[in-house]
């Protein structure tokens, strides 16, 4: 569970900065000149780093859940899971 939440942290601290920098580009764009704008920008802003990210995040807690699922069968506190039929 440890590693999990430290890889959500690091997931956190990634989106972070990714917005940070296309902040940093939008400011940038909006101060250049139309003539002299590059065309980068919007395709930047749009690619799909933070699905990406939040898909992993949710990976991640699905396997806290797992695991505080296991703990709590281990201390009786939960029931047993289904066999697979």
């Amino acid at each position: 569970m440890n590693s999990s939440w430290q890889n959500i942290e690091s997931i956190r601290e990634e989106i972070d900065d990714w917005f940070e920098q296309r902040r940093q580009q939008a400011i940038a764009q909006l101060d250049t000149h139309p003539g002299m704008r590059r065309s980068t920008l919007a395709r930047n802003l749009l690619n799909d780093f933070p699905n990406d990210k939040l898909s992993a995040v949710d990976a991640e807690w699905a396997e806290i859940r797992r695991a505080a699922l296991e703990i709590s069968r281990w201390f009786g506190d939960a029931p047993a899971p289904e066999p697979n039929h």
